[in-house]
């Protein structure tokens, strides 16, 4: 339908408003089918599918050079929204030990900063 030029709302609408209009544009997305020009906040879908690359293989410095000022929560929430996760993770005993002796000293945002980056691949 979308391909013949029927317009989203329209399509929604054909279906008496279920699927919605976000519905049937995800599924679009996920397709192949639909490119918004923007696909999270400023960054384009072909933008993202090369952060949700890089994240991937864990090339973090390579994601905040290509991306200067990206948040690393943008970073997990673009690959979240694409459906791309890391095949494994884990911790270290070592950094299963500092969460250990940090945990009831720290707060949360404190525990977040000294965890960061400390997973790795197996």
């Amino acid at each position: 339908m979308y391909e013949d030029k029927i317009s989203i709302t329209d399509i929604s609408k054909s279906f008496n408003g279920s699927p919605s209009t976000d519905t049937i544009k995800k599924y679009l997305i996920k397709n192949g089918v639909f490119r918004p020009r923007k696909f999270h906040g400023e960054y384009s879908y072909e933008d993202c599918l090369h952060i949700g690359e890089l994240y991937k293989a864990d090339e973090w410095d390579e994601i905040y050079g290509e991306f200067p000022g990206i948040a690393k929560h943008t970073i997990y929430a673009i690959c979240s929204k694409l459906k791309i996760r890391k095949d494994e993770y884990f911790w270290s005993e070592e950094d299963t030990e500092l969460l250990k002796a940090n945990y009831n000293k720290l707060t949360w945002g404190e525990l977040s900063t000294l965890m960061e980056n400390r997973h790795g691949k197996k």
